[in-house]
């Protein structure tokens, strides 16, 4: 079975944490559903937990004066790759 959620003007820490709990759930209890969250929240920058980034394409000084600039949040993650922007 499939379930779905909408989480509307959530901030993206809460959301990621709803994630993980729904993933713990499948992981210890063999959940066999799946689950679509669609999720609005401010815009924003993420990254994971093992990149650096001295390896983007952007230099680090220049990206911290960019995103100081948009005044936008940069998160670390667990999860996904390298850095993306989350937004309009």
């Amino acid at each position: 079975m499939i379930f779905w959620d909408y989480f509307p003007h959530i901030d993206i820490q809460h959301m990621v944490d709803i994630q993980d709990k729904h993933l713990r759930q499948k992981q210890e209890h063999g959940d066999p559903n799946q689950y679509i969250f669609y999720a609005e929240h401010m815009p924003c920058i993420t990254y994971h937990y093992a990149s650096d980034l001295a390896d983007h394409r952007v230099h680090p000084l220049e990206f911290a004066k960019l995103v100081k600039k948009a005044n936008m949040p940069v998160m670390r993650f667990s999860r996904g790759g390298g850095t993306t922007y989350h937004g309009p």
